[in-house]
């Protein structure tokens, strides 16, 4: 791997390694002003108000900002740039626009060349993520306004097709890319660095693929300490073989949220000049636009970068790390803040992947005990011939909606979990006592890597959507 472009993904090499980055570590909820009353500026403060809703209000409602809006012009016009936006920034939501845009343009005009696009991920987990999020926020939703009149489709029918339009390719889920509807292939592949590899080498698909986002570019470099190893080499031989065999009509965006301007301009030139592509920078790269000194005057002009806007908390919790005989209090205490005092509206606790399975079942399993389960009724909850199939087909025919039915919990696993396969099967012995569905009916869950994809879909929503699941017991390992 070439050293340079290592430490250039890494923020530490080229021009890059003279930038001192360690003042953007501040409370971004203080607001701070000088002596005539002026707010102070943020480290990599950027005004994302300007022009609010303009460039896209009333196009089908996505509310744009000045810089998404350029995202969303270069994903439309199949260009390529490098796109750096913390997380939480909102990086994505120009790509739903732009995608929303051209799938509506597809239904309207059939026989038009239809979008094919490669959205490439660092994990498994992540991309099942994705993968839901674009098919509820733009497959779905437009599939829905599209039938609105047509009787004779159901939602069934259209919860089906929405979920058949994304196809997630992570190594052990390898979904169908060629379906019998719309150009004959899935409008979107969402896939892991790995089998994004393999998509784009060869075949019918790779030669349709009109868009390529390459998202989290930062993690093909090693943490502080790690070192290189096998998995960064890979993800490392996947972005060039991406580079090296997408067509240069295919427009590839790569995006990230922490590596500073300096080292993209210089990774974009090598990109440029070694694989014949034509990345821009958005934001722009200019030397006066790197990271403000904290504390200087606000500039409403300033392009730099966006600040961080989510509102999470990572907290370091020593005591929990003794169970069962330190940490017992601490366990206590922290859930009848998160279950019965509802002290936070939802709460992960990730352990090392030293501790996996066997740990956190065992604390579910004290759970349980301890806390009273919520009424029927509470979950969506319905056992009905589709939900049978699905599971007699080992996951196959599953549709959008079934990511809130709970019922596919009552067939799980564990010992299948717990044998460490890559992903376990959904189990086919139903059985309502299984640790899994006596956890979630109690507002708690696991989630743990070779959890089967749907469990943990389930999972998520509970937990990210519908807020009904208010503590999981994770690992760092979920893949």
């Amino acid at each position: 791997m070439n050293k340079q472009i290592l430490e250039s993904l890494y923020g530490i090499g080229g021009q890059g390694s003279n930038i001192d980055l360690t003042g953007d570590n501040v409370d971004q909820n203080v607001i701070r002003r000088d002596n005539t009353g002026k707010e102070l500026a943020k480290s990599r403060d950027f005004d994302d108000t300007t022009a609010q809703g303009e460039f896209f209000k009333g196009k089908d409602d996505f509310q744009l900002n000045a810089r998404q809006e350029e995202i969303r012009q270069y994903f439309i016009q199949s260009k390529d740039a490098f796109v750096s936006y913390p997380p939480s920034a909102g990086k994505t939501a120009p790509i739903e626009a732009g995608l929303t845009e051209l799938f509506i343009n597809k239904l309207n005009n059939p026989n038009i060349n239809a979008p094919h696009i490669l959205y490439v991920v660092p994990r498994k987990q992540l991309a099942a993520q994705v993968a839901d999020d674009f098919r509820k926020k733009v497959f779905y939703k437009q599939l829905e306004r599209y039938y609105k009149n047509n009787p004779n489709i159901s939602r069934n029918v259209i919860n089906e097709q929405a979920y058949l339009s994304v196809a997630e390719r992570t190594g052990g889920q390898k979904d169908k890319i060629n379906i019998n509807f719309y150009d004959g292939y899935v409008p979107m592949v969402v896939a892991t660095y790995e089998s994004a590899k393999e998509l784009i080498s060869g075949g019918m698909f790779s030669y349709k693929l009109t868009h390529i986002i390459v998202d989290e570019v930062q993690e093909l470099v090693p943490h502080p300490g790690e070192g290189i190893n096998k998995g960064l080499e890979d993800r490392y031989a996947s972005l060039v073989a991406i580079l090296s065999n997408a067509s240069k009509k295919t427009g590839i965006l790569l995006m990230t949220g922490s590596i500073n301007q300096m080292s993209i301009r210089y990774l974009s030139d090598y990109f440029n000049s070694t694989y014949n592509r034509r990345f821009q920078l958005i934001p722009r790269f200019d030397p006066a636009l790197a990271p403000q000194p904290y504390g200087t005057a606000r500039d409403e002009n300033y392009e730099g970068q966006l600040l961080n806007r989510s509102n999470i908390s990572l907290q370091p919790m020593k005591a929990l790390s003794g169970y069962p005989t330190s940490a017992i209090p601490a366990r206590l205490n922290l859930i009848k803040d998160i279950v019965v005092n509802r002290q936070f509206e939802s709460v992960m606790i990730v352990f090392s992947k030293q501790r996996t399975g066997q740990g956190i079942f065992r604390m579910l399993e004290d759970l349980i005990k301890m806390l009273p389960s919520y009424p029927p009724g509470y979950f969506f909850e319905e056992e009905n011939e589709h939900v049978k199939q699905v599971i007699k087909n080992n996951g196959q025919g599953i549709r959008l909606d079934d990511s809130r039915n709970i019922e596919y919990l009552k067939y799980f696993d564990m010992r299948a979990v717990l044998s460490g396969d890559k992903e376990a099967s959904t189990g086919i012995v139903k059985d309502e006592n299984n640790i899994l569905y006596q956890s979630v009916i109690r507002g708690i869950a696991p989630l743990i890597g070779p959890m089967n994809q749907l469990h943990k879909k389930i999972v998520q929503y509970y937990f990210t959507d519908n807020k009904k699941i208010h503590m999981i017991l994770g690992t760092d390992a979920l893949g």
